[in-house]
């Protein structure tokens, strides 16, 4: 029934990791796509002025940096839970630490006087920064969600997960194609960076909780496996050395053969 479907939604939002990751990608996504879609025309008609074709040649780097952006993230995630012996990968902390890098290129694209050179390596390092936290917030992490208890053998539940974070991605992207118009017709592309600058600060902070849960579990780790490390060196120390054994040995035989003759 209809009841029944609301309250399966509801349920689903009350999933552990949802709301922030939901959110989160409600923010990003709004960022991504509005680059994705406005950067051609930024490029032509912002400060910089460069010809239709010029400025599509320079918007393909972007796609080339979120092709990265996604082979890098998925490298870290992987080492970390590694690390940490967490049974899913470790997103939160490699998807904030990429947003906040993500704020240098975004700032040097406000700039009119950049380089050539320096343009293109705003948009490829955008694409990164930005393409890696985009690709593990989506149907990664609905999987990742769908290993906790509450989602095991769930898979209506999963379905509903991913719905519901494809889905505010969704809304994201959409009122971001609204805010990028009105905005650089009101204001200037200066305050359409800022604008997305700020949505990157607050996809990051959205995370914080389940970055917070990922760093005690790393620290945790590196305590347990410091410990481990320290008393194996202590209990080789304490073990005689298996060449000193039989030296040893043949020495206290010489020893009293000397004394019998």
């Amino acid at each position: 029934s209809f009841a029944a479907e609301v309250l399966a939604w509801v349920e689903a939002w009350r999933i552990p990791g949802v709301v922030f990751y939901a959110t989160s990608y409600t923010c990003l996504k709004l960022v991504t796509y509005a680059l994705f879609w406005w950067l051609p025309f930024f490029l032509t008609e912002g400060p910089y002025g460069f010809s239709s074709a010029e400025a599509d040649r320079r918007s393909s780097l972007y796609d080339v940096g979120v092709i990265v952006g996604s082979l890098i993230i998925g490298l870290i995630t992987d080492a970390l839970s590694k690390r940490a012996g967490f049974p899913v990968p470790m997103r939160a902390l490699a998807c904030i630490s990429m947003l906040i890098l993500a704020l240098l290129p975004l700032a040097a694209l406000r700039s009119p006087t950049m380089a050539s050179s320096a343009i293109n390596a705003a948009i490829v390092f955008s694409g990164i920064f930005l393409g890696g936290p985009a690709d593990a917030t989506t149907a990664a992490v609905a999987v990742d969600l769908g290993k906790q208890p509450a989602l095991l053998g769930q898979k209506k539940k999963i379905a509903t997960v991913t719905g519901i974070i494809d889905g505010s991605g969704a809304l994201g992207a959409a009122v971001g194609q609204y805010l990028v118009a009105a905005i650089s017709e009101s204001s200037g592309w200066e305050r359409v960076f800022v604008m997305l600058m700020v949505c990157c600060v607050l996809a990051a902070g959205c995370l914080l909780p389940l970055a917070v849960k990922e760093s005690k579990a790393l620290l945790d780790a590196e305590g347990l496996g410091g410990a481990a490390a320290r008393k194996k060196t202590d209990e080789e120390e304490l073990r005689p050395s298996s060449s000193e054994g039989p030296a040893t040995e043949l020495v206290a035989h010489s020893e009293g053969s000397s004394a019998a003759v």
